[in-house]
């Protein structure tokens, strides 16, 4: 029986998130289905960065099936990721969780060059904006509330079984 991972979200309520199912395979290459409303205009991009994320995660065969539904670019790389790193390297036991973590193969996307300024300690911080950090439909307006800060919450919003992805 093949090994499936999944990670993400779909259904009728799900906005730009995207649900991924990864097999990886022996032989074969790389084949890989997009399921998306707006595979016209962007399916080649999207195909280009899978291609660019599991080139990253030195990944040669498996079957990688994405099931679009508005997701950003960071957000389609994240879940692929995550659900290639759950296929190929399974869950630590509890006497590994205190361990450093596995090296393995990672993505990591360049950064834009307004998101390396640095922050001064003359500035006041009035107000601070708390998202769920496994809900990409609240990152995408967060600027819109112009807090003096974003935190994404990994620790109490997130599901434990959700917390790798």
């Amino acid at each position: 029986m093949p090994i499936l991972s999944s990670a993400g979200r779909k259904g009728p309520d799900v906005r730009s998130d995207c649900f991924i199912q990864f097999e990886p395979r022996q032989t074969g290459g790389i084949e890989i289905a997009i399921t998306s409303k707006v595979a016209s205009m962007y399916g080649e991009a999207l195909r280009r960065q899978a291609l660019q994320v599991l080139t990253d995660l030195a990944v040669s065969d498996g079957r990688l099936e994405i099931d679009d539904a508005g997701a950003l670019p960071w957000t389609v790389a994240a879940r692929i990721e995550c659900a290639v790193i759950r296929a190929l390297y399974p869950a630590a036991s509890t006497a590994e969780l205190n361990a450093p973590p596995p090296k393995r193969p990672a993505h990591l996307p360049p950064f834009k060059p307004y998101c390396l300024y640095g922050i001064t300690r003359d500035r006041m911080r009035r107000s601070r904006l708390y998202l769920p950090g496994n809900e990409p439909k609240f990152f995408v307006n967060a600027g819109l509330h112009n807090p003096d800060g974003v935190i994404l919450d990994l620790e109490d919003s997130v599901a434990p079984t959700e917390k790798d992805a």
